[in-house]
């Protein structure tokens, strides 16, 4: 009678099983968290097993097998984590939950001190990885980032390097050139300093966006807390992250942009002005920026805003929405007339010559994606979690930002080329929803004990924990910001090598005149399929041409025959797995 008892009191077998299951999932969780920890902190690995090449890169595919794994051992909340005792999922949402009503009373009670101390915070951290990013990746990711560094350090320099005239010069010579020109008159004319002070113009320029989403979110839902929730979750968008440290002008169209977006927020005629010459200046520093424009607009015409959020009469809502219009349009002439004068000695010539050559002649030989390639691909720019966050915001209050995030990015996408980083400056638009979304979730959260199953609030508020934890690394993993540096090591080593008369695939991957001025002369090879071999093979036999550095992707065997008869032979230099993927070859 006692075993039959105790056999009654022994836990049936399927539970065991359960919980043997239970613990396996854990096991699996933890060593998937350990290896993405390792991935971010190191950049990852590569290897290989025989004759298979093993990458490990991203921790996409990691992150998406612990979200099914944890999906998985949700099914059994009441196992212990692990095996530890008092540990299952129920008393860590439990723990989650608490320290989320917490931070909801924390966020609510905030004082100004406090909050400019995490903003500072932010700030610093921010720029640390910047800089980091601005020296230790010291290659090129487009070839319009040498062109600006070509732009201006020809004039710094005083070197007679052709420019391709489509760029305005407003950006490169107002935001770039000066600091360069003054480390230039205090002696400092090395190249790498002279880019490096160009990157960190921009640097500064994207630790103060992260102010200005800060002083933007408080203006917007007059609150401090939903001004830091919306900094927090800006801090971590990996595109601002990474071309915080690059020369490239979208970092700082977006502090005009969002001071656009600040100044509509007070319906006034002078608010109106500011915000239309703020729209037209970041529209000088890139074309595209253009399209929030009609955002700020319809700002103006129908969007309740002010404290009281109550709209203006109809007549000056027009009358503002005109004026902003007639400002932009005019800062903006003003302002591409006046540099394009100064430096291509031509008012309005680049954008003339813009105009030119991508509609009239229609050379851009630049790619085309289907118009919802910005929808398919938000991984590429942003994370599931802060867009849908944000398009939450629609019902809850934060319609305002997210119109100005999407109408920009319904714009950009009617245009047949599409990439992550033109959509840079609608990044805070939709961090500044979604903080809207986050804190109604976060005060629902704190009001739990209302819910009519309460007892659902734990695994919610793990579940909201564990998603933004799972994002947040996501983001982290691509903080760095690799560009040509191989690529760069391999001009620097032609350059010392005393080489003359260079041929090149995509020389901007090189570093251009920038680093291989000497070399001269530098004939770009560009990788358009209609070029003909012919006219490759000519090129190469050139008699000053000497030097030849050829993508290992692009070596077809005509290529390596025109290699052949024109004498060329494989340099020692030629290391394609340590020289950015770059077959180097000259001639004896």
């Amino acid at each position: 009678m006692a075993r039959l008892a105790g056999s009654a009191r022994a836990p049936r077998l399927p539970s065991r099983l359960l919980d043997g299951l239970a613990k396996l999932l854990d096991l699996l969780l933890f060593l998937l968290i350990v290896v993405m920890l390792a991935v971010v902190a190191t950049g990852g690995w590569q290897g290989r097993i025989g004759t298979t090449a093993i990458s490990v890169r991203s921790i996409g595919n990691l992150l998406l097998a612990s979200t099914l794994l944890a999906g998985l051992r949700a099914l059994r909340p009441e196992a212990r984590v692990l095996g530890l005792q008092g540990a299952t999922l129920i008393t860590l949402g439990e723990a989650a939950l608490a320290r989320l009503q917490r931070l909801r009373a924390a966020l609510d009670t905030v004082t100004a001190e406090r909050a400019r101390r995490v903003v500072l915070m932010l700030l610093v951290f921010a720029s640390v990885i910047r800089i980091l990013n601005a020296l230790y990746y010291f290659g090129f990711v487009t070839g319009d980032d040498v062109e600006i560094q070509e732009m201006t350090l020809a004039r710094v320099l005083g070197r007679d390097w052709p420019t391709w005239d489509l760029r305005n010069a407003f950006y490169p010579m107002v935001f770039v050139y000066p600091v360069q020109r003054a480390l230039a008159a205090l002696g400092a004319t090395e190249t790498f300093t002279l880019i490096a002070a160009g990157r960190l113009v921009v640097t500064a320029f994207a630790a103060l966006n992260i102010w200005l989403v800060y002083r933007v979110g408080v203006a917007l839902f007059q609150s401090r807390g939903h001004g830091l929730l919306a900094a927090g979750l800006f801090f971590f968008s990996p595109l601002h992250m990474t071309y915080g440290s690059a020369e490239l002008p979208r970092i700082i169209a977006t502090t005009f942009v969002l001071g656009a977006f600040w100044a509509c927020l007070r319906p006034r005629w002078t608010s109106a002005a500011v915000a239309g010459a703020l729209a037209g200046v970041g529209a000088c520093l890139r074309f595209g920026e253009v399209a929030f424009v009609g955002p700020a607009l319809l700002t103006a015409l129908a969007w309740p805003v002010g404290p009281s959020a109550q709209r203006e009469p109809i007549g000056r809502r027009i009358g503002h929405a005109c004026l902003m219009a007639l400002t932009a349009v005019g800062v903006a002439a003003l302002i591409i007339g006046i540099s394009d004068a100064l430096y291509w000695g031509e008012p309005f010539h680049s954008l003339r010559a813009i105009v030119d050559y991508t509609l009239v002649k229609q050379l851009s030989s630049r790619g085309y994606e289907p118009f919802a390639y910005y929808l398919t691909h938000i991984p590429a720019w942003s994370d599931l979690f802060l867009v849908g966050l944000a398009v939450a915001a629609a019902r809850l209050g934060g319609g305002l930002p997210l119109l100005w995030a999407l109408v920009p990015i319904g714009l950009l996408s009617l245009l047949p080329h599409k990439e992550p980083r033109y959509v840079i400056v609608a990044v805070p638009f939709l961090a500044l929803a979604a903080s809207r979304t986050l804190w109604v979730w976060l005060s629902r959260l704190a009001r739990s004990d209302t819910w009519a199953r309460p007892q659902r609030a734990p695994l919610v508020a793990l579940l909201l924990v564990m998603v933004a934890a799972g994002t947040a690394l996501f983001d982290v993993s691509k903080f760095r910001f690799t560009r040509s540096e191989d690529a760069v090591r391999l001009a620097w080593a032609i350059a010392d090598s005393g080489a003359t008369g260079l041929a090149a695939d995509q020389l901007w991957r090189l570093g251009g005149r920038l680093y291989l001025d000497s070399t001269g002369p530098l004939i770009d090879l560009d990788p358009d399929p209609s070029d003909s071999e012919s006219a490759f093979a000519a090129t190469l036999c050139r008699p000053d041409v000497h030097w030849a550095s050829l993508r290992a992707e692009r070596l077809t065997r005509p290529r390596l025959d025109a290699l052949r008869s024109c004498g060329f032979t494989e340099s020692p230099l030629s290391r394609p797995d340590s020289t950015g993927g770059y077959v180097v070859y000259r001639k004896p």
